[in-house]
């Protein structure tokens, strides 16, 4: 079954330590009842978790010194041990500024630091800027793949159901 729209996505993995990042250190973990989060979350068209979907492991973030939430991703285990970064936003007006860096960079020094071998996420393979970020940081391209949503099972915006992929 393919969608009648569907986007390419790349999925990516590394088995390696992040190189050291400024603002790593900036980086903290959230509740998942933060109610910052969806707010910084509907400024990504490709956000495909929500805090409390249940597969949520954990959610880290960057707050500014006004205590506003900046940057956000979560971690999912598709496979136990292995972490995935997914729902990675960094707020419009502080893009560029290396915050997507820090965070990705800091979860993955953590979670490689807690002896899990690698960690894994998923891009859309016209996102240009985290090409560059995520091979930056050691991740590989691994392979592409379709995803789309089913005409009669598009989801309100608080659900993912409905997805299919190949």
């Amino acid at each position: 079954v393919r969608p009648q729209q569907f986007e390419d996505w790349t999925w990516w993995w590394t088995t390696d330590d992040p190189p050291a990042v400024a603002g790593e250190s900036r980086v903290g973990r959230l509740s998942v009842h933060d109610p910052r989060i969806p707010e910084l979350l509907h400024h990504s068209p490709s956000v495909y978790l929500r805090p409390g979907d249940g597969r949520d492991v954990a959610w880290y973030g960057v707050e500014g010194d006004d205590a506003r939430l900046l940057a956000c991703l979560t971690v999912e285990e598709h496979r136990p041990g292995v972490p995935h970064l997914a729902s990675v936003v960094v707020a419009p007006d502080v893009r560029g500024g290396g915050l997507g860096t820090a965070l990705c960079a800091a979860v993955v020094r953590e979670r490689r630091s807690a002896g899990l071998g690698a960690a894994t996420l998923g891009m859309m393979t016209t996102h240009d800027v985290g090409r560059a970020l995520y091979s930056g940081l050691g991740f590989r391209a691994g392979h592409r793949f379709h995803s789309g949503w089913l005409p009669e099972s598009r989801p309100s915006q608080e659900s993912h159901e409905g997805v299919v992929g190949e």
